[in-house]
């Protein structure tokens, strides 16, 4: 009698890797959109959380980064997503590859401009691994640290989702420029004594669903709701 067939490993909900930025008013809100965001992106989700100097934060907001996975949460200064200015100093490191613009000396020079915290993360993943999400939540409290200007992240995404990665970025502040560097952009607007909040893709995929058209406007339960689970409970701190 053949053996009964075991079942695969969880496989991500958005078909990835990817890039995202998820931004509005309500830090709360952005927290519960991201956190459903990176689970369905990726098996396991890594989260730094960019801090302002103040320890208490949000009430909301704490309530959500609680059902986070201790071991894969991180409270950070702005300084500690900074580019690595080591890496900015080229005469302490060189790159021999077959061709100065190979893919995978581009790779390995943005592996080198990554912020410390978050190379760590990135090297200490097993290369088979499945797909992953790394958020950094309340980027814009480090904006200081990057140009606006459009493709200021767009080789440093390419090597990450060349490494199985989606990196989903949150901000409480109107994006600047570099947001086009990302593939799905969304708002999370609240109208004053409306309904419930509401999600607005402003940059998207059409094939990950109604939710990811470019102009569309979902109310956030239903938006989480169609995300579903995107992996066995009993994983990354799921309530």
């Amino acid at each position: 009698m053949p053996e009964p067939s075991r079942p695969g490993p969880p496989r991500p909900r958005l078909a990835g890797p990817t890039s995202i930025v998820v931004w509005g008013p309500n830090r709360a809100l952005l927290a519960r959109t991201a956190l459903a965001l990176a689970r369905a992106a990726g098996t396991e989700l890594f989260w730094f959380e960019v801090r302002d100097g103040d320890p208490s934060g949000a009430v909301e907001e704490l309530a959500e980064l609680a059902r986070l996975d201790p071991s894969h949460a991180f409270g950070v200064a702005p300084g500690d997503v900074a580019p690595d200015a080591r890496a900015n100093h080229p005469g302490r490191w060189s790159i021999v590859a077959d061709s100065p613009s190979s893919a995978d000396a581009a790779s390995l020079r943005m592996l080198l401009l990554m912020p410390p915290r978050l190379r760590e993360v990135v090297m200490d993943r097993d290369p088979e691994a499945p797909p992953a999400t790394l958020v950094v939540s309340n980027a814009d409290r480090a904006a200081e640290f990057y140009s606006a200007e459009p493709g200021t992240f767009a080789d440093g995404i390419r090597m990450l989702n060349r490494l199985g990665l989606t990196l989903l970025v949150t901000t409480g502040r109107r994006p600047r420029p570099n947001v086009g560097d990302f593939s799905v952009v969304f708002e999370v607007s609240e109208a004053p004594g409306g309904p419930a909040a509401s999600v607005v893709c402003e940059a998207g995929d059409p094939t990950l669903g109604p939710a990811f058209v470019p102009g569309a406007r979902t109310l956030l339960p239903a938006f989480l709701d169609s995300l579903g689970p995107a992996f066995s409970p009993s994983s990354q701190g799921a309530p």
